[in-house]
């Protein structure tokens, strides 16, 4: 499987990169613009200010400043005196997107560190693909149609046959590891490429103003979450893609039109709704979203109070900035104002 990405990839960027890329279902980003700034005490100090992270998904409290205003999906955050930029990615994307919004770009340029969910730049991509190599197979003796519906089986052997992959290339992986490679695989369709991610033109811009870059996460990191997840939620949303295979490109479409003209609301709607709607995609919202956003806000927080005389630029996938347990929720809740632009 990852050969037939080195060769789809080949004289892009490194084949490496886009074979992980292919796994990495953690999802898109934003823009930014708005005036107006929200205090923390605005959020229902009472009621955020005791429940327990994580309880949040009938909190009638406003999630996130901007939601209903603002024209970019960036936001700022700020503290005693100084600020913090975060911008939500897209990471797929197309030439669409750009040229990116001058507040976004003005963000960046006077920044002094770039934050990054990995540091794509120098990513131990060889330890990516060791990983993959020994965790992306079923246990045991277990195949993939184990976990297929028997429509859903034939339409993937309908897709692999499109693009000449055989069908014992997967037979044998981690539903959550063809479900990544379809997503990939549709990408091809509507020239969506990481090259053309917010993530890689950050992280190119940074090397090449010689701006420090700090990663939340590794590759590797990156690839547990998503091998962690149960087996059952992975065959949920395996079939769920296979269903939707031929509209997926469309959904890429709908993605980055909507982070373009910066509708949060929509955007929610597009990236959450189905990770929220039943049991089977909440456990991959826990992992991928709950969990790492807290940990992230951690980080963060951590990075801010150590390099008081730097400024930062963060990108994240927008889907961390949306919903109750967003980055903006849980910075608010740290004492940071937030204004969306």
């Amino acid at each position: 499987m990852i050969r037939y990405f080195q060769k789809r990839f080949a004289g892009s960027i490194n084949p490496l990169l886009c074979a992980a890329a292919v796994l990495l279902v953690l999802l898109l980003s934003a823009g930014c613009t708005t005036t107006r700034i929200i205090d923390p005490d605005a959020v229902s100090s009472s009621a955020v200010a005791t429940e327990k992270r994580g309880d949040r998904d009938d909190d009638p409290a406003p999630e996130y400043p901007g939601k209903e205003d603002g024209e970019l999906f960036l936001w700022e955050f700020s503290k005693d005196g100084r600020t913090l930029h975060i911008l939500g990615s897209i990471h797929l994307a197309s030439d669409m997107i750009y040229p990116l919004p001058e507040q976004i770009l003005e963000a960046f340029s006077v920044s002094d560190i770039l934050v990054e969910e990995v540091d794509i730049v120098q990513a131990d991509m060889q330890e990516a693909q060791e990983f993959i190599s020994s965790h992306s197979t079923l246990p045991d003796d277990r195949v993939l149609s184990e976990y297929l519906g028997q429509q859903e089986e034939e339409m993937l052997l309908e897709i692999l046959e499109r693009y000449g992959i055989p069908y014992s290339t997967v037979e044998r992986l981690q539903p959550w590891v063809v479900s990544n490679t379809l997503s990939m695989l549709s990408s091809f369709e509507v020239d969506m490429k990481p090259e053309y991610g917010l993530d890689l033109y950050f992280a190119r811009e940074a090397q090449s103003t010689g701006k420090e870059v700090y990663a939340l996460e590794t590759v590797t990191q990156q690839l547990e979450i998503l091998n962690s997840v149960g087996l059952q939620a992975q065959a949920y949303s395996l079939n769920e893609t296979i269903r939707e295979f031929a509209r997926l490109d469309e959904y890429m479409y709908r993605v980055l039109e909507t982070w373009s003209r910066g509708d949060a609301r929509a955007m929610e709607e597009i990236l959450l709704e189905g990770m929220t709607s039943n049991e089977n995609g909440r456990d991959y919202y826990r992992r991928l979203i709950v969990e790492r956003n807290e940990d992230w806000t951690e980080q963060l927080i951590t990075l801010f109070e150590r390099e008081p005389e730097s400024r930062i630029f963060a990108v994240v996938g927008s889907a961390h900035l949306l919903g109750p347990h967003s980055l903006v929720r849980l910075l608010m809740e740290e004492g940071f104002q937030a204004r969306r632009y």
